[in-house]
């Protein structure tokens, strides 16, 4: 996927790869591997610890905003962030997709552009990593408007590091699958744009992939 080579260009001379090392995460060769995006289960799962582990630093950050603008908000899910059972999960899902946090949210993440230019960066970072995981999901479970918006997420980026075929190109596939006939359109809302060759979960793949294994 070469979106992971432009989230390794982003976070190019950071010192994430450096910190990858210094934490035994993996070898300095590794860490620049996962940096240029190669080795996919890799550079998924270690932006996925990554990410969690700078949630863990951002979420006190989080709770102060919280108190300041919602505070039975931020009673809520501190109480939900207790415990890790199904339940619970699914409630913590829930609320965070609501209104009600969603605009907290953006305004937090606006707010940390304006007070701290190295917490934008390190956001910007998460943020590329959260598109990665939807597109990801997307593809493994069908799920064609998920797969359409985080693929038009991926796009400024692919302008800013100047992945030109990728900008370019991705701009007409979108404006192409905007337009698909009904029938087609619906058998992608279906899943159908993806091959599943066995009953379980989260295990479609693309067509391209099956031709060429």
């Amino acid at each position: 996927m070469n979106f992971l080579g432009v989230i390794g260009q982003h976070m190019v001379d950071s010192g994430l790869s450096e910190l990858w090392v210094k934490c035994d995460l993996m070898g300095a060769n590794a860490a620049q591997h996962v940096m240029a995006g190669k080795g996919y289960a890799r550079v998924i799962r270690t932006h996925k610890r990554t990410l969690q582990a700078l949630w863990q630093l951002l979420l006190p950050r989080l709770y102060t905003y919280l108190d300041e603008v919602d505070v039975t908000l931020r009673a809520e899910l501190s109480d939900l962030c207790q415990s890790v059972d199904a339940d619970h999960i699914a409630q913590m899902v829930d609320k965070l997709t609501t209104d009600r946090f969603q605009q907290p949210m953006k305004e937090f993440a606006a707010s940390l552009a304006v007070d701290d230019p190295n917490a934008a960066f390190w956001w910007d970072y998460m943020t590329m990593v959260s598109i990665v995981l939807c597109f990801t999901r997307a593809q493994r479970d069908g799920l064609w408007d998920l797969h359409l918006y985080a693929f038009k997420r991926m796009l400024p980026f692919f302008f800013r590091y100047v992945h030109i075929n990728n900008a370019r190109w991705g701009t007409v596939y979108l404006a192409e699958m905007s337009a698909l006939p009904p029938e087609i359109l619906l058998e992608f809302q279906k899943g159908n744009f993806l091959v599943k060759r066995s009953d379980r979960r989260f295990n479609q793949v693309q067509r391209i992939k099956v031709l060429s294994g």
